[in-house]
């Protein structure tokens, strides 16, 4: 999870940057575990990333719906470089650790887990991983107009 986190972080996913390379970070990870995932690119550096695992049983879905990119660093003075996803006195450092990028590495561990355990679960589970959050929340557009404006039956958290 923490070597994730980091490739995560050194993915720069700021609005300038977009945030392909972030979602390439999350699909080469679940694959790790046979987990089909898809990216959807735009303006040649705008993604989304979807993954479902599968129920036998098609109740309620549970939906992880995140962010894969990260405000500029601006001009302050970083003691580790922003991108850098440095470990130092067991905390990682860098832009997207706490917000959204560590959560992201918990989440797809997670899900690699129950995978590799074959639990089986009672409903499907979905990863978004969506662009746009911090500025014009265009991954959300997309996914929802994907979905045809309608969402799955979700799990109430």
């Amino acid at each position: 999870m923490k070597q994730m986190l980091k490739k995560l972080i050194q993915a720069d996913s700021t609005a300038e940057n977009g945030e392909l390379a972030a979602a390439e970070v999350i699909c080469e990870e679940l694959a790790k575990s046979k987990i089909n995932s898809k990216i959807e690119t735009w303006d040649g550096k705008r993604a989304n990333l979807t993954a479902r695992i599968k129920s036998d049983e098609g109740k309620k879905v549970l939906l992880f719906a995140c962010h894969l990119d990260v405000v500029s660093p601006g001009r302050a003075d970083w003691q580790y470089g922003p991108f850098a996803g440095v470990e130092n006195n067991n905390r990682i450092y860098g832009r997207g650790s706490v917000d959204m990028k560590g959560p992201i590495s918990a989440i797809v561990t997670a899900i690699r887990q129950i995978t590799e355990a074959k639990v089986k679960l009672q409903g499907d589970i979905i990863l978004a991983a969506l662009a746009g959050e911090e500025t014009d929340s265009c991954g959300a557009e997309r996914f929802i107009t994907k979905l045809g404006g309608q969402l799955p039956d979700l799990v109430g958290v």
